[in-house]
């Protein structure tokens, strides 16, 4: 005859066994997930250009524009080059690229845009 005693131990190894099972699967689902939703690194860029105002009121806003493309600031970016408007800048930041689509399904160009911007030489364009 098992003694209830013998039967309550054997009862708390088989829930430590689970309990440890349990913990091990979960680091495990935490520790894969990690690993798959890492962001990429990001494209610093170097970017020099006129800066001007694009938009219309009230949703203009400051831009850096070249023969080959213009950049937007990151709203809280922004302030520092309403400022500079009219100047040759030299900015080094990094660079986030946004597909446009539109409703009809043809491709309507990139917007690119600029974070974490340092601006490295400023020059007057008259």
């Amino acid at each position: 005859m098992i003694c209830a005693d013998g039967l309550w131990k054997s009862r708390m190894q088989n829930s430590k066994k689970i309990l440890l099972l349990a913990v091990i699967l979960v680091t495990a689902v935490i520790i894969l997930h990690a690993r798959g939703n890492r962001q990429p690194a990001p494209n610093i860029v170097q970017v020099r250009g006129l800066v001007r105002i694009v938009g219309n009121n009230p949703f203009s806003e400051p831009a850096i524009s070249n023969s080959d493309d213009i950049w937007y600031m990151e709203r809280s970016e922004r302030q520092q080059f309403y400022a500079l408007q009219h100047s040759i800048v030299t900015v080094e930041g990094e660079e986030t690229v946004t597909e446009f689509i539109y409703v009809s399904g043809d491709f309507g160009g990139y917007r690119r845009e600029l974070r974490n911007i340092r601006i490295i030489s400023v020059e007057p364009n008259f």
